[in-house]
């Protein structure tokens, strides 16, 4: 048997030493680097998820979007199909508008027509008559003078110009009377005591621009506001108009009915109007109105045709008498009046 010598065995065990050291570092090493893919699996696991919940809110958002877009397209279509039914109407109304202005003239041919056929009557009356008669005998005093002279007519009105201090007065259909005062004449506008309760603030061109309670300042509500009522110069024939949109609210805040309503004005022709307060020259202006409802088309609603008289006077620059006609009056719309007073400064 061959003996190992003491050194080559004390080798043999360090290189064996060595051996496990090295092995144990290499398992260590392992273990590190399999925990290292781990821990970068982990991550990309997590960026991952990341991506996938990026993905599904883009996905999520685009849906949104298209269905904003889609919404906005029927609104635009919607709104496009409501002009459209409103131009319809407004031709509609124009066609009327002609035809009735048409028949007025048929009217005043006919008219004339009649005039001129009486006119012929008469004077082949009188010139049958025109034979040897016994003249009546005259009046031993000449016939008295009209009790006042034949009041002028206007051809135009220009927009007024007013004071501080102009008032006018009106006496209502009950007997009710109601004073309206300019208040201050500013920079661009005038501001009128409208009765006891009311301010009115009007541009120099008389569109109603607000109204307040003078006691605490609150603006009042109107659907005159910011609509051209009276468009000068005023002379016969002019028409103008404007609409406003009006919506209803029973409870809550959100409108319960929404629906257009069209005014139209036209200056039919200049008379004498009688009021307590004298005897006017006056332009008469037609006002008619009736409801539009757009949903999503525009039709004319039945039973709402509005109609009233106003006759303006130049010399007293107002109104000197309102009538309502037919329908059925608007909620805050006056009653029926005639100038009882006035004074410009």
């Amino acid at each position: 048997m061959t003996t190992v010598p003491r050194d080559d065995r004390e080798k043999f065990k360090d290189e064996v030493e060595q051996f496990k050291r090295e092995r144990a570092l290499f398992e260590e090493q392992r273990k590190l680097q399999e925990e290292k893919q781990k821990i970068e699996l982990a991550k990309l696991d997590a960026e991952r998820a990341l991506l996938k919940a990026e993905a599904e809110r883009l996905t999520t958002e685009r849906t949104r979007t298209e269905e904003t877009r889609l919404e906005l397209d029927r609104k635009r279509k919607a709104e496009e199909a409501a002009k459209a039914e409103l131009a319809k109407v407004e031709t509609e109304r124009n066609r009327l508008k002609a035809e009735e202005e048409r028949l007025a003239k048929e009217k005043a041919r006919t008219e004339e027509a009649r005039l001129d056929a009486e006119r012929r009557r008469q004077t082949e009356e009188a010139t049958k008559a025109a034979q040897p008669q016994v003249i009546a005998k005259l009046p031993s005093s000449p016939p008295s003078l009209p009790a006042r002279l034949p009041v002028a007519l206007p051809k135009v009105a220009e927009l007024p110009k007013y004071g501080v201090g102009d008032s006018w007065t009106v006496r209502f259909a009950d007997g009710r009377t109601a004073t309206r005062k300019v208040r201050a004449v500013e920079r661009d506008q005038y501001v009128f005591e409208w009765g006891l309760d009311l301010w009115r603030y009007y541009d120099q061109t008389l569109v109603l621009q607000k109204q307040i309670t003078p006691e605490d300042g609150k603006e009042f509500p109107s659907y005159l506001l910011k609509q051209r009522t009276l468009d000068f110069s005023l002379s016969v024939k002019n028409t103008w108009e404007f609409r406003i949109l009006i919506q209803r609210i029973s409870a809550g805040t959100r409108p319960t009915r929404s629906y257009w309503r069209v005014f139209s004005f036209k200056v039919v022709g200049t008379e004498t109007v009688d009021t307590p307060a004298g005897t006017f020259g006056a332009f008469k202006i037609e006002e008619s109105s009736y409801e539009v409802v757009c949903n999503p088309s525009c039709e004319t609603v039945a039973n709402t045709t509005l109609a009233r008289h106003w006759w303006y006077a130049p010399e007293t620059k107002s109104f000197v008498k309102a009538k309502h006609v037919s329908g059925t009056p608007l909620q805050d719309q006056e009653p029926d009046y005639e100038l009882a007073a006035f004074e410009l400064k």
